[in-house]
């Protein structure tokens, strides 16, 4: 194939990727160290979600560390699930009922899932949820 009509067919599913899911944001710096995609919807309770490294190997001991903005204190706490590539619920990170102050907040993910076994590679997403509705969420690849 042409290298040119590759380079533009990749731009172009780049581009209809980034208008699908409502745009990426990529900062400079090596892969393992950029901004894993995010999506914030119209209310923005929580904002400036960071995934640092965005790719682990739990089999080493990795962890990924997932910061995040708090917009303004949460009266009914909030969720933060981990799905696989068939969104079945892989493990929920975060679950409370009770207020959540507004700032700066983190949560780690060690790669294993609710019975404790390390996830099989891929690329397993994340969602907040406020009051049931997804505020946030974005993408976490695993390699083994």
């Amino acid at each position: 194939m042409n290298k040119k009509i590759l380079i533009g067919a990749i731009v172009i599913m780049a581009v209809v990727a980034g208008l699908y899911f409502g745009g990426a944001q990529l900062l400079q710096g090596s892969l393992k160290d950029f901004p894993a995609y995010n999506k914030i919807l119209t209310r923005k309770p929580i904002t400036s979600v960071y995934v640092s490294p965005s790719i682990i190997n739990p089999a080493k001991g990795e962890n990924v560390t997932i910061n995040f903005t708090v917009n303004k204190t949460l009266q009914n706490g909030f969720s933060l699930s981990v799905y696989n590539s068939n969104l079945a619920k892989v493990k929920v990170l975060y679950l409370t009922n009770l207020p959540v102050q507004k700032g700066s907040q983190q949560i780690v993910w060690d790669g294993k899932d609710v019975k404790g076994n390390i996830v099989p590679s891929g690329i397993y997403s994340y969602k907040f949820a406020v009051n049931g509705v997804t505020v946030a969420e974005g993408l976490i690849t695993i390699s083994i």
